[in-house]
């Protein structure tokens, strides 16, 4: 897929997933939000998607590294304040932090972006690496979130990644991952 048939969704989807990959690599090593830019641009400014190499938006991946870089503990704050469980973020896996963040970031930062789509496309990250208990944890902190920060934002009641008969407010680390409740 050629950088002309690239709609500029596709480009902000990869933006958000080179700079969900990028904060990961942060927390997981002494690499800054400069170094990781640099690195995303030297390898060409793309992200793989679904088997694609697919060219990201770079202002908008660096922007998210840098405010999450720079705002980290007020982010955090935002995303336990959203969590029903009130469970602070640093006892969440690093990948999943790197997601919360950047999707509280945009939710907080970015108003100019349907917060409809940007859940999405952040649980469409999310799916690609957790189970479906994880997915719905980042649906409901981020549509909490967004309801707070955006009340009149037009937002669906679930997400279409999410089990529609698990918790969302659920604690994925407690909570075992199954098919749903027994039929009877």
């Amino acid at each position: 897929m050629s950088d002309t048939t690239v709609s500029n969704s596709m480009r902000r989807m990869a933006a958000r997933l080179a700079a969900v990959q990028a904060l990961y690599d942060i927390e997981m090593t002494t690499h800054d939000a400069a170094y990781v830019i640099a690195s995303f641009t030297a390898r060409g400014g793309t992200a793989e998607l679904e088997g694609e190499k697919i060219a990201a938006d770079p202002q908008l991946m660096a922007d998210i590294v840098r405010g999450v870089a720079a705002d980290g503990a007020t982010l955090d704050g935002l995303i336990t304040g959203a969590g029903k469980s009130k469970r602070d973020v640093g006892r969440y896996d690093a990948l999943l932090r790197a997601i919360l963040r950047a999707g509280a970031f945009e939710l907080s930062k970015h108003p100019q972006f349907d917060a409809a789509l940007l859940i999405s496309q952040y649980l469409t990250i999310t799916d690609s690496f957790f189970e479906r208990t994880e997915v719905g944890l980042v649906n409901a902190v981020l549509d909490a979130m967004a309801k707070s920060l955006r009340p009149d934002a037009d937002l669906p009641h679930a997400a279409p990644h999410a089990d529609p008969h698990a918790d969302p407010h659920a604690d994925p680390l407690e909570t075992p991952i199954g098919d749903g409740p027994a039929e009877g």
